[in-house]
């Protein structure tokens, strides 16, 4: 449990109003596919498919292998204090996904088959983590990717992603991780595409939920209707300029933001 306790720390000091300073864009991908009492994950590494191309968009892309009970507790802090500091996150995690009605774990490596009551001590909640994610409201992605399935799991738990109380403002597609890496690399991260038309693309297999904006995208692009050969116009601002300056014109402060999405 020292793992959700960290997290929920982390959310607390977030919503508190820590300062926020570093990189502008970042790519977290977690990926879990080595399991010692469970079935390997065997694609749980495409997950880090699209890094060079997060890379070429402008992201610092930050890549963590096989957490463990215990390497989970360690990598806690850094994990919030990265998301905390940045303006636009992209984060993606894969692995084995269980869930209950409510709430929704990716297994570490060296979890036990247990029941929902306790399954939380050997898993990363991804509910906090969406939580995280609702200061970056408009400019947060949450790809969640499942790796087969997971055989004789405890009472009141089933295998995949719950999609239960997204905050307001978070994105999420979950799937199978190849598919969700293809859809970053070549939809999401692709100039002026809107999230709502990569979610209406999805493949099969494939869904998204929460925010689905039809005129915001990660990457900024030309605006429809400009054809190959576009006049000058002013550039497109990017979903974190669009969060500050909506701010500004309402005199919110970040503290005040905060205070409104609780």
């Amino acid at each position: 449990m020292a793992a959700i306790r960290m997290f929920t720390v982390c959310l607390a000091l977030a919503l508190a109003g820590a300062p926020a300073q570093g990189a502008e864009s970042l790519a977290l991908i977690i990926a879990n596919q080595s399991y010692k009492d469970f079935g390997d994950a065997r694609d749980a590494f495409d997950a880090t498919l699209a890094n060079d191309a997060l890379r070429a968009a402008g992201y610092q892309v930050k890549t963590i292998r096989n957490l463990s009970r215990k390497g989970l507790a360690k990598a806690a802090p850094g994990i919030c204090a990265d998301i905390e500091d940045a303006d636009q996150v992209i984060l993606f995690i894969s692995g084995h996904i269980v869930s209950t009605a409510r709430e929704s774990w990716l297994l570490t490596t060296d979890a036990k088959r247990q029941d929902g009551l306790v399954a939380g001590a050997y898993g990363l909640p991804i509910h906090v983590l969406a939580d995280l994610l609702a200061d970056k409201a408009g400019a947060a992605v949450l790809l969640v990717g499942q790796s087969g399935s997971v055989q004789r799991l405890g009472k009141g738990l089933t295998y995949g992603f719950a999609a239960a109380a997204i905050p307001q403002g978070v994105t999420v597609f979950a799937g199978r991780t190849g598919d969700l890496a293809d859809l970053l690399r070549d939809a999401l991260l692709s100039p002026g595409t809107s999230i709502g038309e990569v979610a209406q693309n999805a493949p099969a297999g494939v869904t998204a939920y929460g925010f689905l904006p039809s005129r915001l995208g990660l990457v900024p692009g030309f605006s429809e209707g400009q054809g190959d050969d576009p006049q000058p116009q002013e550039a497109q601002k990017s979903p974190a300029e669009l969060a500050r300056d909506t701010e500004a014109a309402l005199g919110l402060s970040r503290n005040a933001r905060r205070q409104i999405q609780r």
